[in-house]
């Protein structure tokens, strides 16, 4: 009795270990939120990073110019992300041709971190490639499982602060 329940616990164990490895890694999801929740955006590229908060109704760039940043365009940025993750497809970026670095997670990855009141990350994405049928790859930040996204084109994330302040409009 003893010998055939080790057996069938070897089993058991043997079956769980294989669908362990041979079941594709889970994609990578995220929880929704809402645009008035995010009261930080923190972009970070090869050219530097730049930091977004929320000014009332409106945003300010924080540096030393505290210029406005275009509320139209920090919103479509926030909006993209803030129905949350859930239709990703998992990558092993160790078994693409060319690795993270073909995926757009070399020296080039761009960093995006939404923040709430508290300081605490609502998202903070690795943002790789983008592809054709607007396909990106993303990555939760500091790990290396990657992922697929299908996303509406919208804002690309820039540490550029030519490409945030609010013009002012042309008179006619």
């Amino acid at each position: 009795m003893l010998l055939r329940t080790v057996v069938l616990l070897s089993l058991g164990l043997i079956v769980w270990a294989a669908c362990a490895l041979l079941m594709p890694e889970r994609s990578l999801s995220t929880e929704p939120f809402s645009y008035w929740e995010v009261q930080t955006v923190l972009i970070r590229d090869a050219e530097g990073s730049l930091r977004l908060g929320r000014d009332g109704d409106g945003w300010r760039i924080e540096s030393a110019s505290e210029s406005q940043a275009d509320p139209r365009r920090v919103r479509a940025l926030i909006s993209l992300w803030t129905p949350g993750l859930t239709r990703t497809q998992a990558i092993q970026p160790s078994s693409t041709p060319g690795g993270a670095d073909a995926l757009g997670f070399g020296e080039e990855v761009r960093q995006l971190t939404l923040l709430d009141q508290s300081g605490k990350a609502l998202l903070d994405l690795d943002l790789g490639h983008r592809r054709p049928g607007g396909v990106i790859y993303l990555r939760v930040h500091g790990t290396q499982s990657a992922a697929s996204a299908v996303l509406p084109l919208g804002p690309e994330p820039s540490s550029r602060e030519e490409d945030w302040v609010l013009r002012p409009k042309a008179k006619d």
